[in-house]
């Protein structure tokens, strides 16, 4: 594979040895550094291999020999891409500390093949390559940035960096990739790993101070809370499609933690007061008149009426209906239960329409007629269900109706199980019986048992009705007392659940109505709706209002007046968001909070303090007990050179006098390090006493 000798010298295979061997195949061996394999990597990418001398080898590389940290094999493979594979963390934050922010789209797959071929790939990597496919993310192993390599190895700590998590800076380029390339990344990581956007969006937040260019930043202002956010990127580029901006790619997980989050609120928020409220009213008006005309022309039999709605019902199948249907697919179109309502809707009043006009050119007999008429007027109705889910005031009770049906579909699916079994069972038992003779009648016979209604005795045998008898009992308690029971608490805990997620199913409503009608929006009124929330170098003032927005003059000379009940300000430039929410405490509540939270800090600093005290005494105790033994062994040798000079009597003056200075001095220090050790002990006392 043309790797140069030097490349193993480098990597952590074996025991560290500081840069040794390299040193000494570049002084004693000349070895040429700068070489490449046959991949194109230099020895750069080696590096990346060594969790722990790699940055130093970076140094070197870079500073001294010149390398360039830019460069791509012939994958298109970044240095960041391997210190990824190698989970290799000081590698890729000395990359950006240099600001090496190199996120090219690597064909990561074939790399790999080949790097297996030599047999290096640990194992763990070649684990997860085998969970691609299951994972649906073979498509982003043929254009891998380093995020995708880190998602594709499960390396959520790395992941979690490329995200920006921890930074306080809402520019920060490790951010920047999630909306490269169409928003790639971030269609990725909503698909593979969905637990990780609530995460990313709540980390956006930051302490503020004099950096404003967090993307979110709290900070009370005396009645008004003022936060700032970055919400250019989110907005999505005019000529994306929808499916490929943030916010259509996150209303595909169907998450409402996503939507839970204050930064999507905010985006939802903003394009509702762009376009959404004026889309929301061209949608709404059509779809009431024709609904109003569809029911007082067949409850009144007004035949013009009809020809109205039937009009009507074709100008929207057209307009709306069609054109969402080619934009977004037949799969994304029909996902929507809203859509098979209004399509089938339109269909048969179309029909009926026709078949009047034509004096019954359709072949539709009456019954026919009535069963269409029936069926569009009930889907009609329940197609409104769909505005009402949009607006705040009304979307939680949508949702809780719409989930609870899925649960009462789930239970219904064994409560038919025993409405066939008993039904059969009281077919063959009661063949002969009034509401038994056809196997379709004892089904409903069965069904009304299960409301209450039935007639008793079942028959004039009294063998068979005590049979059917303790059939009845039976039923009665498997259906009425448990099995209904069962309903009732998977619909409580489905409460329960739906409750704790409402905030966020109600903007997932809306921003999936969003997305649906800005498909429909032309690029060049895309493009002006969004610079008039993100317009370059020049401040946008907006009034956010909730629902339809009943405060018309408000929200047009929002300069000349207060904002109405529940509106927020907002201001933006240059991409960055500041809201001013007002604050509903009190100055004594504020002050409360402040005081509570100075006290907080104190308390962490006097622990940090008696932790700090605490070591210098263990440290202080530790040189005195090294004094003492050296004190000890100062008298001792002092007593043996007495008893040896008498033995051979010889004088020395000398070295008794620099003996006896010697202790004099460790006296006076063991006296000091006492005096010391005396005071801090006070000190520590009173401290604990005090805090």
């Amino acid at each position: 594979m043309g790797f140069p000798l030097f490349y193993f010298a480098m990597a952590a295979f074996g025991d560290e040895d500081g840069g040794d061997m390299l040193r000494y195949m570049q002084e004693e061996l000349d070895c040429d550094l700068t070489m490449t394999n046959h991949f194109g990597q230099n020895a750069l990418f080696g590096a990346t291999t060594n969790q722990t001398s790699g940055v130093m080898y970076m140094e070197y590389f870079i500073d001294v020999v010149g390398l360039d940290p830019f460069i791509v094999d012939k994958f298109n493979c970044g240095l960041i891409h391997f210190a990824v594979l190698y989970n290799n963390m000081p590698v890729i934050e000395f990359l950006f500390n240099r600001q090496v922010f190199n996120f090219s789209r690597a064909k990561w797959g074939k790399s790999l093949e080949l790097i297996d071929q030599i047999g290096i790939l640990p194992p763990a990597v070649n684990q997860a390559r085998r969970g691609w496919r299951t994972r649906g993310l073979v498509r982003w192993a043929n254009q891998a940035s380093p995020l995708a390599v880190a998602v594709l190895h499960n390396n959520g700590r790395i992941a979690r960096y490329l995200m920006g998590f921890g930074s306080n800076n809402c520019v920060c380029p490790r951010r920047k990739q999630l909306f490269e390339n169409e928003c790639s990344d971030l269609e990725m990581v909503s698909i593979a790993w969905p637990d990780l956007v609530p995460e990313m969006l709540a980390s956006y937040h930051h302490d503020g101070g004099e950096e404003f260019f967090g993307s979110s930043s709290d900070a009370s202002s005396g009645g008004y809370v003022i936060s700032n956010f970055a919400i250019k990127d989110w907005m999505g580029k005019p000529g994306s499609p929808m499916s490929k901006t943030p916010l259509g790619i996150l209303t595909k997980t169907k998450s409402p933690e996503i939507f839970d989050t204050p930064l999507i609120k905010l985006v939802v928020d903003l394009k509702w007061e762009t376009y959404g409220r004026k889309m929301y009213i061209i949608q709404k008006f059509p779809y009431l008149l024709v609904s109003f005309s569809f029911w007082f022309g067949h409850m009144c039999d007004w035949q013009a009426v009809k020809y109205v709605s039937a009009g009507l019902s074709a100008f929207l199948l057209l307009k709306e209906e069609l054109l969402e249907l080619v934009i977004e697919g037949p799969s994304d179109y029909f996902s929507s239960v809203w859509n098979w309502m209004s399509f089938p809707s339109y269909l048969m009043t179309i029909a009926l329409g026709l078949n009047d006009m034509t004096s019954g050119a359709l072949g539709l007999n009456d019954e026919q007629t009535q069963i269409l008429v029936s069926a569009a007027g009930f889907l009609f109705v329940f197609r409104s269900l769909e505005f009402l889910s949009i607006l705040g005031t009304t979307s939680l009770y949508v949702v809780t109706i719409r989930m609870l049906l899925l649960d009462i579909a789930k239970w219904a699916t064994l409560f038919v199980l025993f409405i066939f079994g008993y039904a059969s069972a009281f077919r063959f038992l009661l063949w002969d019986e009034e509401g038994h003779e056809t196997f379709g009648e004892s089904i409903v016979t069965v069904f009304r048992m299960s409301i209450g209604d039935f007639d008793y005795p079942f028959t004039a045998n009294v063998t068979i009705d005590k049979c059917a008898t303790v059939l009845w009992i039976s039923y009665t308690f498997l259906v009425h007392l448990l099995y209904l029971n069962v309903l009732i608490a998977m619909m409580s805990k489905s409460f329960e659940g739906i409750e704790n997620a409402a905030s966020g199913m109600s903007c997932l409503a809306l921003a999936s109505s969003l997305v649906t009608w800005e498909n429909t929006i032309p690029g060049f009124k895309r493009k002006e709706a969004l610079e008039r929330v993100c317009r370059d170098g020049k401040p946008v003032t907006m009034t956010l209002t909730d629902g339809l927005g009943l405060d018309l003059a408000t929200l047009l000379l929002s300069s000349k007046g207060e904002a109405g009940s529940g509106a927020r300000q907002i201001m933006v430039e240059d991409g960055l968001c500041t809201i001013f929410a007002k604050n509903d405490k009190t100055w004594k509540e504020i002050e409360e909070e402040e005081a509570a939270e100075r006290a907080k800090k104190l308390d962490v600093q006097m622990v940090s303090m008696l932790q700090m005290i605490s070591t210098m005494g263990e440290e202080m105790g530790g040189k005195m007990d090294k004094l003492e033994r050296k004190m000890s062994k100062g008298d001792g040798g002092a007593v043996e050179g007495e008893e040896g000079e008498r033995g051979i009597g010889t004088s020395a003056d000398g070295d008794g006098d620099e003996e006896e200075k010697e202790r004099t001095s460790l006296s006076v220090i063991m006296e000091r390090h006492k005096k010391k050790e005396g005071k801090r002990k006070k000190l520590l006392k009173f401290m604990r006493g005090k805090f």
